[in-house]
């Protein structure tokens, strides 16, 4: 329920008119100040500030700042080391006390730069969803690896994972939540209802062609949309894009995605060649910059040019049913680290454990997942192949025997 100040006091005002001033209407005014009192003080007193280096940096990546009376929250951390600087010190001239860093996305140019964040708030939580999470320890030694050299002292000194949550702490009474699809778990962004804000994520960039070449399929450039539709949904008052050459939190730019992806999704679709794909995107948007990375987007989309990008996990929050026919368990994923399964069938029956397991993509979609069982001594290694949902499996016992079943995968909805 929303109640405006003016209203609740009209009311109260017009009880005190018609209404003789009895002890019980003194006590009804008292407790409306008082609730009045706590919206003044915890709703909707946040301030926004954006950081984005623009075009002198490498990629012109968005930092967000949520802040209130005394405490403040950092949305995503920037890539070069210079920048991640200048970012502290726009957090310190707020004079608040940060108390968190979203990590939105698992791409470099949303963390690269945690460890100088850490080093200036070295009491900050980093958290992130549980999939980002995965995805940036799957990835990060690569990416490392591809921008140490280009970097050079931009480069971070360590790459810092974040804490999986499902949750971000509310700023000040004030909530902050996730927005997620379950189909499209690599993907998030965070709304504030108090202040009617989208941000986070990357699914929202204006001023260039967007960057497409993750975007490998019809079905990823529909999630794409998809996710928004769902911002658009929550009629945002402000936007903050990911990446952008001049500053706008106008809702209008969830105007340009979507028209942009349905364009880019007719062109891929109407057309078979790069040159004729590039042509129909240039013609729509002829003043855009970023025309060679639209043709690296569009090559990779065509098969014609190799592009790594990691799976998501697709257990992690699910429950996934296992069954080797003669024993079935049910496995929770909890988040990127712990799951806990339970036997439903056969002679493991009952039997549970909670472990910390590695998941590994060794070819696409498929992964190797390997846990040790504490209470029951086991050594467990499944290849789970989730394009045709079997699996594989090498049990060590701990009496040193070997089993090897092979059954089916299904993540029950």
């Amino acid at each position: 329920m929303s109640w405006s100040r003016t209203t609740i006091f009209v009311n109260v005002l017009q009880q005190l008119i018609n209404v003789k001033r009895t002890k019980m209407l003194k006590r009804k005014l008292l407790s409306l100040i008082t609730i009045l009192g706590f919206i003044s003080i915890f709703a909707g007193n946040l301030k926004v500030k954006v950081y984005n280096p623009g075009t002198k940096a490498i990629f012109p990546i968005t930092s967000t700042i949520i802040y209130g009376d005394k405490d403040a929250i950092l949305i995503d951390a920037q890539f070069q080391k210079q920048y991640a600087e200048q970012l502290v010190k726009e957090i310190k001239a707020t004079g608040k006390n940060l108390k968190t860093v979203f990590i939105s996305h698992s791409d470099p140019d949303f963390y690269f730069g945690l460890d100088v964040i850490k080093k200036a708030f070295p009491n900050v939580r980093i958290i992130s969803t549980a999939q980002t999470a995965y995805l940036i320890s799957a990835s990060k030694d690569d990416k490392l690896a591809v921008w140490k050299p280009q970097l050079k002292a931009d480069a971070p000194s360590e790459i810092i994972t974040p804490e999986a949550v499902t949750a971000v702490p509310d700023l000040e009474g004030n909530k902050i939540e996730i927005r997620q699809n379950p189909e499209d778990s690599a993907h998030s962004f965070l709304w504030i209802p108090s202040i009617k804000t989208v941000a986070g994520g990357i699914s929202v960039s204006i001023d260039s062609h967007l960057w497409m070449a993750d975007t490998q399929n019809v079905k990823a450039i529909d999630q794409w949309i998809g996710q928004i539709d769902a911002m658009k949904s929550l009629k945002p008052e402000q936007v903050v894009p990911s990446h952008f050459a001049k500053q706008s939190l106008s809702p209008a730019s969830l105007d340009f995605v979507k028209g942009y992806l349905e364009n880019y999704k007719k062109a891929v679709t109407e057309n078979k060649t790069t040159s004729a794909i590039v042509d129909f995107m240039v013609k729509k948007y002829p003043n855009l910059p970023g025309k060679d990375e639209l043709e690296m987007g569009v090559k990779v989309f065509l098969g014609e040019m190799a592009w790594d990008l990691k799976s998501p996990y697709p257990a992690i929050g699910q429950k996934v049913e296992v069954d080797f026919g003669a024993v079935k368990f049910l496995l929770d994923f909890k988040d990127n680290k712990t799951m806990t399964f339970t036997g439903l069938t056969g002679s493991s029956k009952d039997s549970t454990d909670t472990v910390e397991y590695t998941a590994v993509e060794v070819a696409k979609n498929v992964f190797m997942v390997y846990w040790h069982e504490p209470n029951l001594g086991f050594n467990v290694t499944h290849i789970q192949d989730y394009n045709k949902n079997i699996v594989y499996s090498n049990i060590a016992g701990p009496d040193g025997t070997f089993t090897h079943p092979k059954g089916t995968l299904k993540i029950l909805k």
